[in-house]
């Protein structure tokens, strides 16, 4: 496992020295970037966990990136807005035991916190032209060579994470997203829209969708010059694609380079090439919640919502009504983010293997709440999930509930007997 400071070297080093102040060690400090750092205080996670449960935390539709130490590919988590400030919900498997993150103390490697997504403070060396973050911003697993590995670390897993991913992470996600787009106070109109669009979704109509590359008339601008022109500020600021004019929206090539560049801008392609296989599969390879945009044909296609929700299983609440009733694509949405049940068909939370395997997965108490009556009325069941955590006890029926407690209270009497005897023989 490594802690790493990042070092930024390409920068306007003037427009940053201007916002610089001294530390009181006398080094220049600056602010750029977000990422998640601190921990939050119990009392705010308990009502952040209570707003995730019942799917009241707003998406900003930003997400991070993070590696485990058995995946080759990075996983993502999504960040949430609330009271005008930034989330994430992660375990904390870059930890050892007895860490502190902020002013939170974790006793586990596995525990899943909340932490508050904030500014980043970076030294900043002056002869060097240097920005180097003041705190351990990432505790991944690299391997510290890669099978390119030539001898320089650009050929490094550690290189390639923090040049991919890390440095698209930090920029904050767009302010105006949370009153714009998701904000739950929207205007009427905006609801009876929202009304209607569910509504038809769940007539299942893309039952009827034949799944295929649709064909595009896809238009290109003639001037190569204002063409390269309009790429190269895409290539610059991505986010630019949003205000350039719609005719360039239109372009196959100025549209695929902005989804390369971030899947989420999908959303601001033509309608018509929302349907192109090309531009959504560059779209969700960078990200996968861009599934969100895509036209109704992949949301319904079982190759690219499988290819989505192995990647962040919180992409299922984009896909068809259709595929969230395909318990293999729910099996690997719930596998890589337990929370993703919330978004299953609610078939699945009556199913035994499902359910414990989302509240196996870095203990997601919370969830216990949407399993069905016959489930936690079944003892069977309830004791493999005590055995996981004995908490789930409360949620047991009272008719198997005295039962239950005497079972497990066997059962941790033969277990110390066993160590016992196990000891005795050794």
């Amino acid at each position: 496992m490594t802690g790493v400071r990042p070092v930024i070297a390409d920068f306007n080093f003037f427009e940053v020295m201007s916002n610089a102040v001294r530390g009181e060690n006398g080094v220049l400090e600056v602010e750029y970037g977000k990422y998640p750092q601190y921990a939050v205080d119990t009392d705010l996670a308990e009502e952040l966990d209570s707003r995730l449960s019942s799917c009241e935390l707003i998406e900003t539709g930003k997400y991070y990136h993070y590696k485990h130490s058995d995946s080759k590919e990075c996983s993502m988590i999504i960040e949430f807005g609330y009271n005008e400030k930034k989330y994430v919900h992660n375990v904390m498997n870059m930890l050892s035991n007895g860490v502190t993150v902020g002013n939170e103390k974790f006793e586990t490697s596995y525990e899943y916190v909340w932490l508050e997504v904030s500014p980043i403070t970076w030294y900043v060396d002056e002869i060097s032209k240097l920005l180097i973050s003041k705190s351990i911003l990432l505790a991944e697993y690299f391997q510290e060579r890669c099978y390119y590995y030539n001898g320089h670390f650009e050929n490094t897993e550690m290189y390639m994470f923090l040049n991919n991913y890390f440095a698209k992470d930090i920029i904050p996600s767009n302010n105006n997203m949370l009153t714009q787009k998701r904000n739950i106070e929207q205007d009427n109109d905006s609801l009876d829209k929202q009304k209607d669009e569910i509504a038809t979704n769940e007539k299942d109509t893309y039952e009827d969708i034949a799944i295929k590359s649709v064909e595009v008339e896809e238009q290109y601008i003639e001037d190569e010059d204002e063409k390269g022109a309009i790429l190269k500020k895409i290539r610059k600021n991505p986010e630019s694609f949003k205000t350039i004019d719609e005719k360039y929206r239109k372009d196959f090539d100025v549209a695929l380079e902005a989804v390369i560049m971030d899947g989420l801008l999908l959303e601001f392609v033509s309608e018509k090439l929302k349907s192109n296989e090309k531009i959504v599969k560059s779209a969700i390879e960078s990200n996968p919640l861009a599934l969100e945009f895509a036209s109704s044909i992949y949301k319904n296609d079982f190759d690219t919502v499988m290819y989505c929700v192995k990647r962040c299983g919180m992409t299922l609440k984009f896909a068809s009504p259709k595929m969230k009733k395909e318990r293999e694509i729910v099996l690997e949405a719930v596998k890589q983010n337990a929370l993703s049940i919330l978004y299953a068909d609610k078939r699945f939370w009556d199913d035994e293997e499902i359910v414990l395997m989302a509240l196996s997965q870095r203990k997601e108490r919370r969830l216990i709440r949407i399993v069905s009556k016959r489930l936690t009325s079944d003892l069977k069941f309830m004791k493999k999930l005590c055995e996981i955590d004995k908490y789930f006890i409360n949620y047991a029926e009272d008719n198997i509930k005295d039962i239950l407690r005497i079972e497990l209270a066997l059962s941790n009497v033969v277990s110390e007997e066993y160590k016992e005897i196990h000891k005795w023989r050794k």
